[in-house]
């Protein structure tokens, strides 16, 4: 439906209050954009692309038939990605190709998600993940048959290098819930996260009958506040074995 690709640095894009509706899907994203700024730029203090105030309502009769993605696209760098609102999508967020940089997203909605809410994955060798924020979003899911995710991103690098190419990525604020039962073919988790170096899941409300996933390979990982939706400590969020402290450095967002 929209799709913006940002060949010079500075862009200085922006994309709010455009409404996408009766959105059919079929492997495509509704929204997809691409913000990628030169290497010879590594951490410029300007925001490349903002994107607020949007909406996408998916209207397809089957939601098992394809990917149908809200909001997505490859190389975010130095993106805000807030106050959005999704319907209905497979798959709420996607980057899987390109290199997310200094990426912000938050006081987004996205209901009722068949697939996954978010995702970001490093999937080849030469893709890599800094400076990650997802705070203060609310993500329904709507399971409906496999595996469904609130979150998943991690590094999908083999084996995974504590050398600063996935890191920093910190969860925050946010709150997931089902929307409707989980039926018996299926599975539901709240936040799946992987091989990742410098990891925070803080402050998030998550009903407690869809667990997180921490699988292997962190480095520096932070977990605490984490409650159900009663306000109690969240019983699905399990500490495990977690990798030496890492040697990569800390890079600072752009102000």
């Amino acid at each position: 439906a929209i799709a913006i690709v940002s060949p010079v640095w500075p862009a200085h894009n922006l994309i709010q209050n455009c409404r996408v509706s009766h959105y059919a899907g079929g492997w495509c994203t509704a929204i997809f954009f691409v913000a990628k700024i030169p290497e010879s730029q590594p951490s410029p203090n300007e925001i490349n692309v903002m994107v607020r105030n949007n909406e996408v309502f998916l209207d397809a009769p089957d939601l098992t038939r394809g990917a149908e993605g809200a909001y997505g696209g490859g190389d975010m760098q130095n993106v805000i990605f807030q106050n959005n609102y999704s319907w209905k999508a497979t798959c709420g967020f996607n980057i899987d190709t390109g290199t997310p940089r200094n990426l912000v997203m938050e006081n987004n909605t996205f209901s009722n998600c068949s697939g996954v809410g978010i995702t970001i994955r490093a999937i080849q060798s030469q893709y890599y993940m800094r400076n990650v924020i997802i705070k203060n979003n609310t993500i329904s899911l709507l399971p409906i048959g496999n595996v469904t995710y609130g979150t998943s991103i991690g590094s999908d690098h083999s084996p995974y290098p504590d050398d600063g190419t996935c890191t920093d990525v910190h969860i925050t604020g946010n709150t997931f819930y089902c929307s409707a039962p989980i039926p018996k073919n299926a599975a539901a988790y709240s936040i799946r996260v992987y091989d990742l170096t410098r990891l925070t899941v803080v402050n998030n409300s998550i009903e407690k009958t869809i667990p997180a996933q921490l699988l292997q390979g962190f480095h520096d990982l932070t977990l605490s506040g984490n409650v159900d939706l009663g306000g109690n400590p969240f019983p699905g969020l399990q500490t495990i074995p977690v990798l030496p402290p890492s040697k990569a450095p800390v890079i600072p967002l752009p102000r």
